[in-house]
């Protein structure tokens, strides 16, 4: 790990601002893609609820996340952070279970 650190590439993001970066940063790299006629692929790996269709970010136990004390991205603030001239595909791949 100290070698990836080491290359400048990676960021080590903590959790309480995790979800609040990852707006900031899909609203920076959209709008860098718009003025370098580029494309952006967002994708997101986390939990889902299955009710509300939020995805959980930062759920470090069941109970956090059936609690709903997690925070939770809403799809309409990725639509606030995504300009609509981005060309955007968006790729979430949440897991749900019940047991």
């Amino acid at each position: 790990m100290n070698a990836i650190y080491a290359l400048g590439t990676l960021r080590v993001i903590a959790p309480n601002v995790l979800l609040d970066r990852f707006l900031v940063t899909v609203k920076e790299e959209c709008k860098a893609t718009v003025k370098n006629n580029q494309n952006v692929l967002l994708l997101v790996f986390r939990h889902k609820d299955n009710s509300t269709y939020k995805v959980t970010i930062r759920s470090n136990a069941v109970k956090t996340f059936y609690e709903n004390t997690a925070p939770q991205l809403k799809i309409n603030w990725l639509k606030l952070v995504v300009s609509k001239k981005a060309q955007c595909t968006l790729l979430i791949t949440s897991c749900y279970s019940s047991g």
